[in-house]
C-alpha cells in the first residue's frame, strides 16, 4: 500500500514540476521581443531563410535559395490563375456559389478556425449561410481568412493544370508543382485503410514517398471528395489517430515549396505589372492588399502568410507615400518546440516594427548582411 502511495506522490511531484515549468516558460516567452526573432533568424540559418528587397536594392539575402514548404502562401499562385482566367472571361466574379459546394472539401479542426471565421464574416454581412456567395467572395475567403476549403473549391474550378501551367510559364523554377493542399490531410488515414498499414508504417511510408507520388495520392483523395456531396469520406478518413504531431510535421514537410528569393522576385514582378495581364492586375490586388487601420506611410500592401505546427511564413509587398516599393519575404521551417510557440506570438510584431521603425529595420540589415 505504502509504494502505491510513493509512487502516487512521486507522479504528482513531477506533474506540479511539469506545470511550474510551463509557467516560467510562459513568463520568459511573454518578455520576447522583435529583438528576440532578430536574433532567432541570424542563430538559425538551416531554419530560417529571409529576403528582402527595396526599389529593387536587396537589403536582406539569407538562406536566400533554400526551398522551404510554403504553407498557405501557395495561394498566391492560385489567385494569380483566378485572377487571370476572369479577366480573360473564361470564369466571372459574380458567379453565385452554394455554401454546400465547399463543404465538400471543409475538414474541421484542421484549419485554425480559419474557415469558420470566414462563414462568420459571411453572416456579419447578412448572408444566409444556407444559400450562396459569389466567386469573388470565395477567393476573399481563400486569400483573407486562408480558407482551405475555398482553396480546394478553386483548384476544382480553375483547374489544377492551369495553375501548374502559370508557375511554369512565370519561370518559377524552385517552385514546386502544387496539389490539393486539404486533400493531402488525409493523406496517412487514407494510406493505412488503403495499404492496410500501422501509423507507424504509414509515417514511414509517407517520409520515404517521392513529392509526384504524394501529390498523385492527394489527388486521388481530392477525386473522391469532389462527387461526395455527404462528406462521408471525410467523415471516414479525418480521424484523431492521425492527427499526431510526427505526422503533422511530414505533411508540413511535404507541402509545396520555393524559395523567398523566388516569392520576392516574384512580387517584385507583380508590382511592376511585368507578370500578370494589365486587365488581371486589379483583380489580384483587390484581393490581395489588406486595408490597414494606419494606414501612413503606406499607399497600400498585399500580404499573404502560412502557417502549420512548423511552418511560420509570410510574404509582403508595398509601396509607401514616398514611392518606395518592398518585397518582403520570410520562411521559417522545423523551429524547436518550444521555439514554435513564442515565435508564432512575435512574428506580427517582428514585421510590424521592421516596416514601420525605419532604425530597427537597418538593425535588421546590419545584423543579417
Amino acid at each position: 500500500m505504502m509504494i502505491v502511495l510513493y509512487i502516487f506522490m512521486g507522479i504528482f511531484a513531477l506533474f506540479l514540476l511539469l506545470v511550474l515549468l510551463l509557467i516560467v516558460l510562459k513568463k520568459i516567452n511573454d518578455k520576447k521581443t522583435e529583438q528576440d526573432v532578430l536574433k532567432f533568424i541570424v542563430k538559425n540559418p538551416d531554419r530560417a531563410s529571409f529576403y528582402v528587397m527595396e526599389n529593387g536594392k536587396i537589403l536582406v539575402n539569407t538562406g536566400a535559395e533554400i526551398k522551404r514548404p510554403l504553407a498557405s502562401v501557395v495561394k498566391i499562385m492560385v489567385l494569380a490563375e483566378f485572377a487571370e482566367q476572369v479577366s480573360a472571361g473564361m470564369i466571372d466574379v459574380a458567379e453565385e456559389v452554394h455554401l454546400s459546394s465547399l463543404n465538400r472539401f471543409y475538414i474541421p479542426k484542421t484549419d485554425g478556425g480559419a474557415h469558420s471565421k470566414w462563414l462568420d464574416n459571411l453572416k456579419e454581412q447578412g448572408l444566409d449561410l444556407e444559400a450562396k456567395c459569389t466567386l469573388k467572395e470565395v477567393a476573399r475567403g481563400m486569400i483573407l481568412y486562408s480558407s482551405n476549403a475555398n482553396t480546394e473549391f478553386l483548384i476544382e474550378k480553375l483547374g489544377l493544370e492551369a495553375i501548374n501551367h502559370r508557375i511554369q510559364e512565370w519561370g518559377l523554377e524552385q517552385h514546386d508543382l502544387i496539389y490539393p493542399l486539404s486533400s493531402s490531410m488525409l493523406i496517412p488515414s487514407y494510406l493505412m485503410d488503403t495499404l492496410d498499414l500501422s501509423k507507424k508504417q504509414v509515417a514511414a511510408y509517407i517520409a520515404d514517398i517521392s513529392y509526384s507520388d504524394y501529390a498523385n495520392k492527394a489527388s486521388e483523395i481530392f477525386n473522391l471528395l469532389q462527387s461526395d456531396e455527404e462528406g462521408k469520406w471525410i467523415d471516414q478518413l479525418n480521424r484523431q489517430e492521425t492527427s499526431g504531431l510526427k505526422l503533422q510535421e511530414l505533411w508540413s514537410a511535404k507541402l509545396p515549396g520555393s524559395t523567398v528569393q523566388e516569392y520576392a522576385h516574384m512580387l517584385a514582378d507583380i508590382q511592376e505589372g511585368k507578370l500578370l495581364s494589365e486587365q488581371a492586375q486589379p483583380i489580384f490586388h483587390e484581393l490581395m492588399e489588406i486595408k490597414l487601420k494606419n494606414p501612413e506611410p503606406f499607399i497600400y500592401v498585399g500580404q499573404k502568410g502560412g502557417s502549420s505546427i512548423s511552418i511560420i511564413n509570410q510574404v509582403i509587398y508595398s509601396e509607401d507615400m514616398n514611392g518606395n516599393k518592398i518585397q518582403f519575404a520570410l520562411f521559417i521551417h522545423d523551429p524547436f518546440g518550444a521555439d514554435r510557440i513564442w515565435l508564432n506570438k512575435k512574428f506580427d510584431l517582428f514585421i510590424n516594427k521592421f516596416f514601420k521603425d525605419e532604425p530597427f529595420k537597418q538593425q535588421v540589415v546590419e545584423a543579417l548582411a
